[in-house]
């Protein structure tokens, strides 16, 4: 019934943004890395994000929340140890 907030909204100069008169496309290649207890939530390969494991669910279904108002291509979800 209620999502949490792990990480307000925060600009990082990493995430790629759509300029009017630019490109139609913003790219942003996203990964989630789980190492013991570390979390690390990468953007275009940058650290934009880095916590616990313990404080986020890092096990289980995967989804994506999105804003309204949002145009979003979601072109691979893929799962591995990396490398």
């Amino acid at each position: 019934t209620e999502t949490r907030v792990i990480q307000d909204w925060t600009a990082h100069e990493a995430i790629r943004s759509w300029a009017q008169g630019g490109d139609a496309t913003a790219r942003n290649h996203m990964a989630l890395q789980v190492d013991g207890n570390e979390v690390t939530l990468l953007v275009n390969d940058a650290a934009v994000w880095e916590g616990e494991a313990s404080s986020v669910a890092t096990d289980g279904i995967f989804g994506l929340r999105i804003n309204h108002g949002l145009n979003l291509h979601v072109t691979s979800v893929t799962t591995g140890t990396g490398g």
